[in-house]
């Protein structure tokens, strides 16, 4: 199940992990349908390389995508709460999280 209040309202959920295939979880069809949320799977973030590469080149190429800019934090993986924060005070682009 979804829990209340963690995906705002029209959201959707993403699914990044694998479980073992004999496990499964339930949802409420009805917060899905009345809440208008979405649930998907991502298996390694959908990434296609073919496609992907020369997409990131464009950006690139265009100004698009900042992957010259410098690192803005480096964070250890017990203060993962500090990344969040950070972002949302738009105190930090570019943080690594180390384990």
């Amino acid at each position: 199940m979804i829990p209340p209040g963690i995906t705002r309202y029209a959201g959707t959920v993403t699914n990044v992990s694998l479980s073992h295939p004999d496990h499964k979880f339930s949802l409420r069809h009805v917060n899905l349908a009345v809440e208008e949320k979405s649930s998907k799977g991502s298996y390694l973030g959908s990434y296609v390389p073919v496609r992907e590469i020369p997409r990131y080149i464009g950006l690139k190429q265009r100004v698009q995508l900042p992957v010259d800019k410098p690192i803005t934090g480096l964070i250890f993986l017990d203060s993962t709460n500090q990344v969040f924060d950070r972002l949302d005070q738009d105190a930090a682009r570019r943080q690594v999280v180390f384990f």
